[in-house]
């Protein structure tokens, strides 16, 4: 009964170091923005009016907002506009050596992002310094 349990065990450990990491190289699109560390910060009489404003951001850019981290570190993105169009762009992006960072160029300006959860269907990252976490799902 012991060697049953170590054998399971043991092809537990190592189907999860064969399946390796999770990659953020695939598309991502926005599935849900969430701002409760932003909140704390916000006078409560603001709250509801920010609340109100991110339903309506989620609303309008959920499954439109775009990224596609690609090997070599390009990315590409798409961007819902007002007028629901979608705006294109190219850069580049680096994960730090921890990979808990991954730092996006477009147009020249660097943008770090702090990865909170990265799964092979989800991916949960905050702009440094925003208080707020973007949910992505796997574009399929």
């Amino acid at each position: 009964m012991k060697f049953a349990n170590l054998f399971l065990v043991g092809i537990s450990l190592f189907l999860m170091t064969a399946c390796g990491e999770a990659s953020i190289e695939k598309k991502w699109k926005l599935e849900d923005i969430t701002i409760e560390e932003l909140l704390k910060t916000v006078p409560q009489e603001s709250k509801e009016m920010m609340v109100n404003g991110i339903k309506e951001s989620v609303t309008k850019t959920k499954g439109k907002l775009v990224l596609d981290f690609q090997k070599e570190g390009k990315i590409t993105t798409e961007n819902p506009n007002m007028d629901e169009t979608i705006t294109k762009e190219s850069g580049t992006w680096k994960l730090s050596q921890d990979k808990k960072i991954v730092t996006v160029t477009m147009e020249g300006q660097p943008q770090d992002f702090t990865i909170h959860e990265l799964t092979k269907d989800k991916l949960v990252i905050e702009p440094v310094g925003e208080k707020m976490n973007l949910v992505f799902v796997q574009k399929k």
